[in-house]
């Protein structure tokens, strides 16, 4: 190859890459958010033995408080903490109202699967009743007690919403009335076997079966089949966070449902065991 030649070809290899080098200097990343999902463990501890977790609660400031043992634990500063200067007893529940204030009940702690508030109303919800704390008193419903309760929920305006081995069922007044969704195949979803329910962060109705989940939207219900990607459906419960979407816990892990997607989480990489009781949401999304 001639001197004239390598100039030339040196002189089309600086043409190509000027305006390349000037086109990349002039590029700026485009802002973009990317959910990264971490997954921490934190025991349950009395002296040198580890509890097992039996009900997730938290204050109206956003603490978050474990039942375990028949005792309440708190999460502060990265660790939890047996609650200190509460009264004890095997037989008597002890919990705090929307006020943060403790009250007492007759029900022993072993029954209680939820604590539900909505302004001066409390509900302990046990697999066979839901109970009203109010003004101090505790009261039952009616609740046909050969319907098992799976899980239950507060509407915005405060009426009881329960998922139960019967259907989907509301408190109206003094009774219940139970709930069911049509689909587009004339399908009755909710009429028995409803295994979890809660409503999402734009107040819809959502609840389970082992056939899928139903929404109930503004403009009527949408159903969630296995045909459309939901991964697993032996739930157990299902709790709403801050941004719209909806988790799912099952006996065989966790699912995330967001925008039409599905994230699911099983295996020792994300929990010690799979069987999910319980999902609590924190206040930043976080998902207990």
């Amino acid at each position: 190859m001639d001197v004239n030649t390598s100039l030339r070809n040196l002189w089309l290899l600086l043409s190509v890459l000027a305006p390349l080098s000037a086109t990349a200097a002039s590029l700026s990343p485009i802002p973009q958010k990317f959910r990264q999902e971490l997954s921490s463990r934190y025991p349950l501890l009395e002296g040198d033995r580890i509890l097992s977790p039996q009900l997730i609660d938290s204050t109206p400031d956003g603490t978050l408080r474990v039942l375990a043992g028949g005792r309440w634990q708190e999460f502060r500063n990265g660790r939890f903490a047996q609650v200190t200067g509460l009264p004890e007893s095997p037989s008597r529940l002890v919990f705090w109202d929307l006020r943060g204030r403790v009250q007492q009940v007759d029900l022993p702690p072993s029954d209680i699967r939820q604590i539900l508030r909505h302004k001066e109303e409390t509900w302990l919800i046990t697999e066979t009743e839901p109970y009203l704390f109010r003004d101090g008193k505790l009261s039952t419903t009616e609740w046909a007690r050969d319907s098992k309760i799976r899980q239950a929920n507060v509407s915005k305006d405060g009426v009881l919403h329960v998922a139960s081995s019967r259907g989907v069922f509301r408190r109206k007044d003094l009774g219940w009335e139970k709930l069911e969704a049509l689909d587009s195949l004339g399908r009755s979803w909710g009429t028995h076997d409803v295994l979890a329910l809660t409503f999402d962060s734009m107040h819809q109705l959502w609840f389970a079966t082992k056939a899928g989940v139903a929404v109930q939207r503004t403009a009527g219900w949408s159903f969630i089949e296995p045909k459309d990607g939901l991964p697993y459906n032996a739930f157990t419960c299902l709790a709403a966070g801050p941004e719209g979407e909806v988790w799912m816990g099952t006996t065989l892990g966790v699912i995330r449902h967001s925008e039409s997607e599905f994230h699911y989480r099983q295996g020792p990489g994300w929990m010690p065991d799979d069987a999910v009781h319980q999902i609590h949401m924190d206040p930043t999304g976080g998902a207990w």
